[in-house]
C-alpha cells in the first residue's frame, strides 16, 4: 500500500492581522486533510486548542506531540487505519534535548515531533518527524537540523521528515537536512503545484520553506503543493500543504 506524508502550517488562531479567524478555517484544513488521505500528518503554528479541533473532525486520525510550555506545539496525526503505533516521543532542538529554553540564537524553544509506526498492510516500521525550524535565528535552525540529521542516521528503517523549516534550498540548514535526507520535491519526476510553500496572501512573498524529505528507500512517487481552496475561494492558511506519496521498500 502506498504510504503519503501531508506537511501543514495551520496558522496560529487568534493573530490580529489574520483575515479569516480560526473557526472559520478548521473545516477547511480538516476537508483537505481529509480529502488527501495521508497516511501521516505533520501541523505547525498549532495551538493544542486547534489540534483538538482537528482531532474532532478527523476521528480517523491519532494525534501525537507535548507542547512547549506555551499551548503550542508541532504534532503528528497517523492514520489509524493503516498503521500501528510503536513509539512516540518529543524532543527538544538544544544541545540538551530535555532543556526547554531557546537554544543559541533562537526567539522560542523549538522541539520535534517524533513517531514510530508500522503499516499495517506491510508491517514496515517507519519514524516519522515534524518540526517546526526558528524563524529568525540561522545558527539555531543550522544547529537544529545537524541534530536531526544524527537521528535520522540512528535509524535502520525509512524516516520521513515534515516541517516548516523556515529555509530555502541552498541554505545551509537545508543542505544539512538534505544530507541526511532526499528533498522528495527534487527526487519526482513531475513535481506538482507551485514552486513555493508560503504565500502570505501576497504573491510578492511567496518562497519555499515548507518540505517532505524522506530515506530514498521509500521510493518517491509523486510530490504536490496542494493549492486547494474553500467554496468561497478562501485558502485555510498563509501556507500551501505539501503532500509527498511512496511506495514502501519491498
Amino acid at each position: 500500500m502506498t504510504i503519503s506524508a501531508l506537511t501543514f502550517n495551520v496558522l496560529y488562531e487568534g493573530l490580529e492581522d489574520v483575515a479569516v479567524e480560526w473557526p472559520d478555517r478548521v473545516a477547511d484544513v480538516a476537508g483537505l486533510i481529509r480529502y488527501h488521505e495521508p497516511t501521516l500528518v505533520g501541523l505547525q503554528e498549532c495551538w493544542l486548542g486547534q489540534t483538538d479541533d482537528v482531532r474532532e473532525l478527523l476521528p480517523e486520525y491519532e494525534w501525537f506531540g507535548e507542547d512547549r510550555d506555551i499551548g503550542e506545539h508541532t504534532p503528528i496525526g497517523v492514520h489509524r487505519d493503516r498503521t500501528t503505533i510503536v513509539d512516540t516521543e518529543t524532543f527538544w532542538l538544544a544541545p540538551d534535548p530535555t532543556d526547554r529554553r531557546p537554544a543559541w540564537d533562537a526567539t522560542l524553544p523549538r522541539l520535534a515531533t517524533h513517531v514510530t509506526v508500522e503499516t499495517k498492510s506491510t508491517g514496515q516500521r517507519l519514524d516519522h518527524y515534524n518540526v517546526h525550524l526558528d524563524v529568525d535565528g540561522e545558527r539555531a535552525r543550522n544547529e537544529s537540523a545537524k541534530i536531526l540529521r544524527e537521528r535520522f542516521a540512528d535509524h535502520d528503517g525509512p524516516v520521513i521528515l515534515t516541517g516548516d523549516c523556515n529555509c530555502r534550498p541552498g541554505s545551509r540548514a537545508y543542505e544539512i537536512l538534505a544530507d541526511g535526507l532526499d528533498d522528495v520535491r527534487e527526487h519526482v519526476e513531475r513535481p506538482y503545484g507551485p514552486y513555493e510553500t508560503y504565500h502570505g496572501y501576497d504573491r510578492e512573498k511567496a518562497k519555499r520553506i515548507d518540505y517532505v524529505f524522506a530515506s530514498r528507500s521509500l521510493s518517491a512517487t509523486t510530490h504536490a503543493v496542494l493549492t486547494d481552496r474553500a467554496a468561497n475561494w478562501r485558502s485555510p492558511s498563509d501556507h500551501w500543504p505539501v503532500v509527498a506519496r511512496f511506495e514502501p521498500p519491498a
